[in-house]
């Protein structure tokens, strides 16, 4: 029997605090080199650096769904999807449409999808894929036989990857749904995926998602099944930063530990769920008292008031704790900013689904891929300097604005809920 959708968030909210849950986020920021933060990443991850191509970073709804329907036109042997949301509504369907069709020709294709998607108003895409006999899975299933169970439905797969032929990678914070596909002068999110060519980082995204796959499958895949080409020497390379709940790995963590002890200069922070508390606090401290000009954007829309209403919550903090802060109003409509970045010293830029708040760093599965050098910066950081332009400053009169108790209470709430 599963649960009907409104009571979703009290249940999750009741069962995280009824359950002690505690965490420590441990964000370490040092002064570090180049090569240190490399070393510094692959030791606290296990990954390193691998061959790729230089990115190719796609900014809207229009962009997005383009390149996924082109991903599937050209696939050949397989596709495997990782999105955390999943819905056959108006622009959902047409990617699982296209998914369908190219299932009929023999391509396999194998999609995982959280759990949460049961309780978003309209038509899961699970229904599509059962219908259609596309194999999926549904992660960690939340029913009422196991809201008590020992595994915690805290823990969800926030993560948004493909995985085409064993070559391509198309990563970033877009799922399979309207908000994310839908053309920004339309209300569509303003949001990124990246893609770029590399077998390396293939080969470990097929051994995570055929692991996280056979958690929750009777129908047990081999990441043998999934052939590979053989690796290209291209002229730069990435780190992908794949965090797994399960493995008790706090890999997101460690990726801003590594990429604020990086920093020399200034960095970009695009993050409109940020949800503070003491941890991401004294990062901001450390990194001022370093030299660097921490710069946080935020968005003046959302897809829902409780987001807003936590983020804009601690923002006295982070003035107070010497970051400046920018509210991103967007030029078309009200389209919400959903882009997950960081950038740091023209040099360092994440991308994924990672948030810069207490749920990413302990109870999700999280992926971003790290790009370093100035090309991929650049091409990546053309996004940021498009949000830049239709930003506006927050000074402290302002910020103080945000702190009665339902921005305060919103911010507890969503510090696990969210």
């Amino acid at each position: 029997m599963e649960i009907k959708g409104k009571y979703l968030l009290i249940i999750l909210t009741v069962l995280a605090f009824s359950s002690c849950v505690t965490a420590e986020n441990n964000i370490k920021v040092k002064v570090a080199s180049r090569s240190e933060t490399l070393l510094f990443l692959k030791n606290q991850t296990g990954e390193t650096p691998v061959w790729s191509s230089y990115p190719v970073f796609d900014f809207n709804g229009n962009e997005v769904q383009n390149r996924m329907l082109s991903l599937i036109e050209n696939a050949r042997d397989y596709i495997l999807i990782n999105s955390y949301l999943l819905m056959y509504d108006d622009y959902g369907s047409v990617i699982l449409d296209a998914i369908f069709e190219k299932h009929k020709t023999g391509v396999r294709t194998y999609i995982i999808a959280d759990s949460s998607n049961n309780f978003i108003p309209g038509e899961s895409g699970f229904a599509f894929l059962n219908k259609n006999h596309i194999p999926y899975v549904e992660y960690n299933p939340i029913r009422l036989h196991t809201l008590f169970s020992g595994k915690s439905v805290i823990y969800r797969d926030h993560r948004k990857f493909w995985v085409v032929d064993g070559k391509y990678i198309y990563i970033g914070g877009c799922n399979i749904i309207n908000s994310s596909l839908k053309p920004a002068d339309e209300g569509g999110n303003i949001d990124g995926m990246v893609l770029f060519e590399s077998q390396e980082t293939a080969e470990i995204l097929i051994d995570a998602f055929t692991g996280t796959w056979n958690s929750f499958s009777d129908l047990k895949l081999d990441s043998k099944m999934f052939r590979i080409p053989e690796q290209k020497i291209f002229d730069t390379k990435v780190l992908l930063i794949n965090q797994e709940i399960s493995s008790n790995s706090q890999r997101i963590t460690d990726m801003i530990s590594g990429l604020f002890s990086a920093a020399r200069k200034e960095v970009w922070i695009i993050q409109p769920y940020t949800f503070v508390n003491s941890d991401i606090i004294k990062s901001v401290k450390q990194m001022v008292k370093k030299g660097v000009s921490v710069n946080i954007i935020l968005s003046e829309y959302s897809t829902s008031s409780k987001y807003y209403y936590a983020s804009f919550y601690g923002i006295k903090d982070f003035i107070k704790a010497g970051a400046v802060v920018w509210i991103y109003s967007p030029p078309l409509l009200s389209s919400p900013l959903h882009i997950k970045a960081f950038f740091v010293d023209n040099n360092w830029v994440s991308i994924g689904s990672a948030n810069f708040n207490q749920r990413s760093f302990n109870y999700a599965d999280e992926a971003n891929i790290i790009f370093y050098d100035p090309s991929s910066f650049n091409e990546i950081a053309k996004s940021l300097y498009k949000i830049k332009k239709s930003c506006w400053k927050i000074d402290m009169e302002e910020a103080k604005r945000y702190r009665t108790y339902q921005y305060r209470n919103w911010n507890r709430l969503m510090q696990i809920a969210g």
